[in-house]
Parts: C-alpha cells; sequence; structure tokens
C-alpha cells in the first residue's frame, strides 16, 4: 500500500515536471516569438526610393540646364547674348527654367532629409543600449568609408576615361574631387557627427526638439533671405572665408536634422497614417502652387531678378520646403498586409 502511495506520488511529481518544463519552453518560445516580432528590419519604401531616383535626374537636369538657364536670366537692360534675349522672351520658357533652377538644391536637400529622417531615429534609440559608441563608430566608419571608395572609383574612372577615350575638363585638379564635390564630403560629416546629434537630442523633450528645430528653421531661411535678396556677393570668387560660403554647409546641416527630428517624432498608428498623408499632400500641394505661380508671373514679367533670387545657390526656401514636404508624404505610407513603413524602416535605420 505504501509502496502504491509512493508510486502515485512519484508520477505526480513527474507529471507536474512535465507540465513545468512543457511551460517554460512554451514561456521560452513566445518570448522568442515576441523579441522577434519586435526586431527591427529594414524595410524599403518604395516611395523612398523612388523619390530618391527623382533628386538625382533633378541635379542632373539642373546642372545640364545651367549654361541655358545663366543665359536666359541675362539683365535685358544690360543687354543679352542672342540666345538668351530667345530664351528670356518667351514666359513659358523663362518658368520652366526658373523651376529647373529650385531642382539643384532641392535634390540636394531630399539626400540630406532622407538620411537624416531615417540614420538619426535609429542611432537615438540604440544611444541607450550598452556598447552604443562601439557600434555608432563601426558603422560610422564603415559608411563614411562607402562614400571615400565611391569618389576614388569615380575618379579612376574619370581619369581613365580622360586618357583613353576624350578629355574631360578639370578631372586632374585637386579641387575637382574637394570642394568639386563639396556636397559629398558634407553628407561624410553629418554621417560622421550623426550618433552625437541622436544621442543628444534623444536626452532633449520631444516638444523642446520640435521647437529649437522651428526656430533653427526660421533664423535660416531668414539669413539665406538677406544672401539672396540683399547681399549675394560675388559668388564666382567665393571662397571658404566667406562666411556666405559656410551658409550652404549649413543651411544643409539644418536639413539633416530637422528631418532627424522629425523622424524621431512619435508615427501615428497604422489606421491614421491615410490621413496624416493627406495632410502632407494637401500642404505640398499648396506650397508647389505657390512656387509655380511666382515663377509664372516672374516669368511673365521677365523678372529675372526675382528668378535667380529665388534659386540662389542653396538659400531657396522653396527648395527645401518641398524637399520636407515629400520625405513627409513618402515616408508616411504602408506596405503590404498593413505595414507601417514609416516606423519599421525608421527603428530599422533605413528606408
Amino acid at each position: 500500500m505504501a509502496n502504491a502511495d509512493s508510486g502515485r506520488a512519484n508520477s505526480r511529481r513527474m507529471a507536474d515536471v512535465g507540465a513545468d518544463g512543457v511551460s517554460r519552453d512554451g514561456n521560452l518560445r513566445v518570448a522568442h516569438t515576441a523579441r522577434a516580432a519586435h526586431t527591427p528590419r529594414a524595410v524599403r519604401n518604395v516611395r523612398v526610393e523612388a523619390m530618391r531616383l527623382a533628386a538625382i535626374v533633378g541635379i542632373s537636369l539642373f546642372h545640364t540646364m545651367m549654361p541655358w538657364t545663366a543665359q536666359a536670366l541675362c539683365d535685358p537692360a544690360a543687354g543679352c547674348s542672342r540666345i538668351g534675349d530667345m530664351l528670356g522672351s518667351d514666359p513659358a520658357v523663362l518658368a520652366v527654367l526658373g523651376v529647373i533652377a529650385l531642382m539643384g538644391a532641392w535634390g540636394n536637400h531630399v539626400f540630406f532629409m532622407i538620411s537624416g529622417f531615417y540614420l538619426i531615429p535609429s542611432l537615438a534609440r540604440r544611444s541607450k543600449q550598452a556598447g552604443y559608441w562601439r557600434d555608432a563608430l563601426r558603422g560610422t566608419v564603415r559608411r563614411v568609408l562607402v562614400i571615400a571608395v565611391s569618389v576614388v572609383l569615380v575618379a579612376v574612372v574619370a581619369l581613365a576615361f580622360d586618357a583613353w577615350v576624350m578629355p574631360l575638363v578639370n578631372v586632374h585638379l585637386v579641387w575637382q574631387w574637394t570642394l568639386g564635390i563639396e556636397f559629398v564630403w558634407l553628407y561624410a560629416a553629418f554621417v560622421a557627427v550623426a550618433p552625437v546629434l541622436a544621442c543628444l537630442l534623444w536626452r532633449v523633450p520631444a516638444r523642446v526638439r520640435v521647437a529649437v528645430a522651428c526656430v533653427l528653421v526660421v533664423a535660416l531661411v531668414m539669413v539665406n533671405g538677406y544672401v539672396a535678396f540683399v547681399s549675394p556677393g560675388d559668388a564666382a570668387t567665393r571662397g571658404l572665408t566667406d562666411w556666405r560660403k559656410w551658409m550652404s554647409a549649413i543651411t544643409y546641416a539644418v536639413s539633416f536634422a530637422i528631418a532627424g527630428v522629425a523622424g524621431m517624432s512619435g508615427a501615428p498608428r497604422p489606421a491614421d497614417l491615410p490621413r496624416w498623408r493627406r495632410r502632407w499632400v494637401k500642404a505640398l500641394v499648396a506650397v508647389a502652387a505657390v512656387v509655380l505661380t511666382v515663377e509664372a508671373v516672374a516669368a511673365m514679367r521677365r523678372d529675372v531678378t526675382v528668378i535667380a533670387q529665388l534659386s540662389y545657390k542653396s538659400t531657396s526656401a522653396a527648395s527645401m520646403a518641398l524637399a520636407f514636404l515629400l520625405v513627409m508624404v513618402c515616408a508616411a505610407g504602408s506596405g503590404g498586409e498593413g505595414v507601417d513603413l514609416a516606423r519599421a524602416s525608421r527603428e530599422a535605420g533605413a528606408s
């Protein structure tokens, strides 16, 4: 009888142990599944990739049309070339050239804003984790090396083309690969300081971040407006000691930073994404309509001064506003099965 009771007790203990083991295994599986579900994965947003392509086309078109734009924006009172007078006397052509003149800065803003929108939030969220600075340093070195190697490869191809196919202008000058592509090196600099910027922004309250970003944008627009409309100086002879030269770098740095602040803002619920996207679309359409109207009126009046000032170097507030709104429109979207691309991409640090 005692043996029977002992056997039943042992059986119950074995059953309890088995059940507990199954429970623990189940909990481990659930925990593992939960962690996997919350692990950020790189999610490509097709809209953002298309916007990158559009920015490349816009920058290329801007540089291709620069000789014709410069001739069209000549002062009729001072005398224009034959081509310049023909281009400038046609309001439709002048308006189109005025819009194309905005595409150079617009394209640069798009690239800087896309990077800031995804890279800064991703780094900011990781800044509270152990080993952040070591991992951030590795990632930064890798990104900067990719940029540097890309420039070297392009330089090698250009030099080979110059040597064996046809001569290329200024390809042998050091300036061509330094200040001649200053925006590439600016991007490398922004990537290098991104871990520090992200760490600082993460420790600032959200409302303060947004308020500081708004103040920076207003101050930047005012200073850039002064440069474009009041004191442009001689762009041809402008060196690194000229403060106007540094305004281009400052402008794109602010562009990179405010996009990062926007990316760190709490994303709306997936169900609210269509409504938020419609708001951004309306704002984009409104700004684009104002810009096109101003360009059209200036072209009809042949006010080449206004057209030139609106797109002067990197000072264009219109280019910056259009780039920011388009980034927000493209980033605020959902993918297959309702995936929130805005949230998933920012957490993974990829678009």
